[in-house]
């Protein structure tokens, strides 16, 4: 049988182009996918910014507007409590809690090692969280802000610390390992009415740990 070599060349060219559309077209989606995650990223950046002015002003109304953001799930909660926290706007803190944060975050037995580079609980984005919320709240000694944490459901418990430093990674030495108590947290910076309330509601002692 003999072989029509033109109808072979044609059938090739034509597989060639239409595997070369393909492609073309696949890069065509997978570039539009990627603008839209850029833009959703910038977009949700934007409105973390503006979160965390309201959160750090108590500005509750702005708060409460951007509730139904189509980037707000993006938003990590934590890092907002972080906010309320660090500028003891207790409103704030309820409402962020009431809007909810990961299980466990209040109830964390171990806080990650902080890394050389500054940065402490996560490094990374801007949206990131970096302390423990229920050390962070005894270090500042409000005491409205720990009864928020407490009708949340925060464990006032030891939390284990590996803390990391530049010398010890030089050294070749594994993170430094810390046990810090809400307690001793408040007493370490001279809080002494939060650290009779923290004792009073299950904090171990700081001379125990």
């Amino acid at each position: 049988m003999k072989v029509n070599k033109e109808a072979v060349k044609f059938y090739l060219a034509c597989s060639l182009m239409l595997v070369a559309v393909a492609l073309g077209w696949n890069w065509e989606l997978q570039n539009r996918e990627h603008q839209k995650r850029m833009e959703m990223g910038a977009r949700s950046h934007r409105v973390f910014l503006v979160l965390k002015d309201a959160v750090a002003g108590g500005d509750l109304e702005t708060y409460e507007s951007l509730a139904d953001d189509p980037c707000r799930r993006f938003i990590p909660n934590e890092g907002l409590l972080e906010v309320a926290i660090e500028t003891g706007r207790v409103e704030m803190v309820r409402r962020i809690l009431r809007d909810g944060v990961p299980e466990g975050h209040l109830m964390a037995e171990k806080v990650s090692p902080s890394p050389s580079t500054g940065s402490r609980f996560y490094g990374g984005s801007l949206m990131s969280f970096t302390e423990d919320p229920v050390l962070l709240a005894a270090s500042l000694g409000n005491l409205e802000v720990l009864q928020a944490l407490k009708d949340a459901g925060a464990g006032f418990h030891t939390r284990v610390k590996w803390k990391q430093s530049y010398g010890r990674e030089l050294r070749g030495l594994p993170p430094e390992k810390l046990q810090l108590t809400p307690a001793g947290e408040a007493l370490r910076n001279g809080h002494v009415d939060a650290v009779s309330w923290l004792l009073e509601n299950g904090s171990p002692s700081p001379n125990r740990v």
